[in-house]
């Protein structure tokens, strides 16, 4: 833990939530303005869409060996390098907005480096550095309350990102189809993570290269190994390989033994589909509600204000909603989601039947998609804001969260790979040929929010089975589930 005054981790606290919060704009961007950048380019949505398979799956590559890197270097260097390589990739990618400077070769690229970049050097460092603001009894309360304010600080770079769009319109030296509110709004971006960038290198405590070995004045060898909270001193060299040896079979050891536990316990694998089914929606929601809303009357600016709005800022109303529920009603974070998964079946429906309405003013539908895409993120918000609390609940032994999370993740988050072009493809055969403009038959929403429902379907039926384990230790008894709800 960081020994420092009350003031500075505040200071630190507040630095680290606002570049987190803010970092996964720039891959991210593709979702608000992926109609744009589809018309700049002259790519299809599949192409494009490819571009988060390809972001998903370095990301899950490089996923362990980050890990790996926090362990071993210094936080400070991690976290400063990590935002300075987004703003210098970012600004590249802003570059779209003008003719012919980023062509999708490119964006390959520039999701491939920014996918690495979160992985080997953002994501842990961050992490740890929250971590190191307090002591261990006050771990939950620091994340919670980090996840809020990364959240807040989402929300208002995005309006303000939606602001310079409305505020700068040149078209002499960019794309005419809105190049030039592209760049300003990436370019921004870039701004916002080079001053994090030098602020965190300058306020971060601790050195910039971790040393796990040192040499005393007293000629004796002090050693940090990871499985240790305190140093090791020894005399030798020779002692000191020996030592490096014994506690590096340890840990390989534990990892396994933690890896075969997690792997062999059913709520694992739960918590993994629920979390993946629940994700699913999230992918299909945020990729496509862009198109959804252009393709029923709302403008593209419009478009991309809403899909801020129900991606970042309905989704923290859902948490904290949910988290009162959970805290004051229900006691129990999996019986909470029981409700979450019916009202977001409920919602997804709703969005389904909207979708196969036909209207001479599709503005209305449009409008009334806006509503259910706003709800559904809202409980989708709910639901990630408790669901990894479930851990606690099934009494996973605390010295291995770290690898059922892991494992958890892998397949949980395994939508960020297919999600979005499978649905492309989906929606692509119903695309109607109007020139520059992404425009689609109700079939292409059909599909799509079928696919929605099903996902949340799915959902609810692995958030019953959690809490039916639970509370009798079977999926299917007798006693049936609505009995405890009565209770």
């Amino acid at each position: 833990m960081y020994n420092l005054s009350k003031l500075k981790k505040i200071i630190i606290f507040f630095v680290l939530s606002f570049g987190s919060g803010t970092f996964y704009l720039t891959p991210f961007f593709l979702n608000q303005y992926i109609n744009q950048i589809s018309v700049i380019t002259g790519e299809s949505l599949v192409n494009l869409q490819l571009l988060m398979t390809i972001y998903g799956i370095t990301s899950l590559v490089f996923y362990i060996p980050g890990g790996w890197i926090a362990d071993r270097l210094s936080p400070r260097l991690l976290f400063s390098t990590s935002m300075l390589f987004g703003s210098l990739l970012t600004f590249w990618y802003s570059l779209v907005g003008f003719n012919g400077y980023v062509d999708y070769t490119q964006l390959i690229l520039i999701y491939t480096l920014y996918a690495a970049v979160n992985s080997l050097l953002f994501w842990s460092a961050f992490v740890k550095v929250i971590g190191m603001l307090g002591d261990k009894n006050i771990q939950v309360k620091l994340y919670a309350r980090c996840e809020m304010w990364r959240g807040i600080f989402n929300v208002i770079a995005g309006f303000i990102s939606i602001g310079l769009i409305g505020i700068i319109i040149v078209n002499s030296i960019f794309n005419p189809n809105n190049g030039s509110g592209i760049f300003f709004v990436l370019f921004f971006y870039s701004c916002i993570y080079l001053i994090v960038s030098i602020v965190t290198a300058i306020i971060i405590p601790g050195p910039w290269i971790q040393r796990y070995t040192k040499r005393n004045l007293d000629g004796l060898f002090e050693y940090k190994p990871m499985a240790s909270t305190e140093p090791i001193i020894v005399t030798s060299e020779q002692e000191l390989k020996k030592v490096k040896v014994e506690y590096r079979n340890k840990f390989w050891k534990q990892v396994w033994t933690d890896f075969l536990f997690a792997i062999k316990n059913v709520d694992v694998w739960l918590i993994s589909f629920l979390i993946f089914f629940v994700m699913n929606s999230y992918n299909i929601v945020t990729a496509f509600g862009t198109i959804f809303t252009i393709n029923y009357g709302i403008n593209e600016n419009d478009s991309s204000f809403l899909n801020y709005l129900y991606n970042y800022a309905t989704p923290i109303l859902g948490a904290i909603i949910f988290a009162m529920v959970t805290t004051k009603k229900t006691k129990s974070s999996s019986k909470t989601t029981i409700y979450i998964n019916i009202f977001l079946l409920i919602t997804s429906i709703l969005m389904l039947i909207t979708s196969t309405i036909e209207l001479e003013n599709k503005l209305i539908l449009g409008i009334l998609g806006t509503i259910w895409l706003s709800l559904i993120m809202l409980f989708i918000g709910a639901s990630r804001a408790i669901y990894w609390s479930i851990l606690s609940e099934i009494n996973i032994p605390l010295g291995t969260v770290g690898i059922v999370v892991g494992l958890i993740s892998i397949l949980g988050f395994s939508g960020d790979i297919w999600i979005n072009p499978l649905t492309a493809i989906m929606m692509e055969p119903h695309k109607i040929n109007t020139g520059a403009e992404n425009l689609y038959s109700k079939q292409a929403f059909i599909n799509i929010y079928i696919f929605n429902l099903v996902n949340a379907f799915l959902a609810l039926i692995i958030s019953y089975a959690i809490y039916q384990r639970k509370i009798v230790g079977k999926f299917f008894t007798k006693n049936q589930i609505i009995m405890h709800f009565i209770k």
